[in-house]
């Protein structure tokens, strides 16, 4: 039998990385040599695989396991909300989905109230802002005294504070309107990236 070439061994172990987890290494290598082509005895295919310890990639049978498990445990959750034992739903297609969805809306109501809250503090940043800039005077730290003392804000400060509450509003309204369903995350952006951007630009406003 030919010899194997390293390019093509490489190929084999990446090819292998990404079948079911599920499927036996006989199978495994049944389809890679149907799909390649290669002359490559079983035996040493199942060498490979035992002495290198090749390792197929389980991301997405993790991703899929952990999704059964939440929808299990948000069926369960949605039971305890409609007041019924979670075990009666059993086979009942239509009530496990309105158990679920039960949880999902509380979600999004919570989410609408915190963002609603986000809402409210940007209007009093940007309303103190204004003020500022308006009246000429903003409270500044003097280091030396550790007192705070009225001085006129400089066109670098209202700048910048501005442009940080510019990148504020942009992700507040982004969120909102994902949120209230008037726009898809068709970005791929989830609110969950929103509102850590949202968080670390605060933290950065500080």
């Amino acid at each position: 039998m030919a010899r194997i070439s390293t390019e093509q061994k490489e190929d084999i172990k990446q090819r292998f990385r990404v079948l079911p987890p599920s499927l036996p290494v006989t199978e495994c290598y049944r389809r890679l040599i149907a799909a390649t082509g290669y002359k490559i005895e079983m035996r040493t295919f199942q060498r490979w695989v035992r002495t290198e310890k090749w390792q197929r990639d389980l991301s997405d049978e993790v991703k899929r396991e952990t999704a059964t498990k939440m929808m299990q445990a948000q069926i369960i959750k949605g039971a305890a909300i409609l007041g019924v034992d979670p075990k009666t739903l059993d086979g009942d297609e239509t009530a496990k989905v309105e158990a679920a969805a039960n949880v999902a809306a509380s979600v999004l109501l919570a989410h609408q109230e915190n963002i609603g809250d986000l809402r409210e503090i940007f209007t009093h940043a940007a309303s103190d802002l204004k003020d500022q800039s308006l009246n000429k005077r903003i409270a500044l730290l003097n280091k030396k005294t550790g007192e705070m003392e009225l001085c006129a804000p400089s066109v670098s400060y209202v700048t910048d504070q501005l442009r940080k509450l510019t990148v504020s509003l942009k992700d507040l309204i982004d969120l909102e309107r994902i949120t209230y369903g008037i726009d898809s995350a068709e970005s791929g952006e989830s609110s969950d990236d929103i509102l850590l951007a949202l968080a670390r630009e605060a933290m950065d406003n500080d």
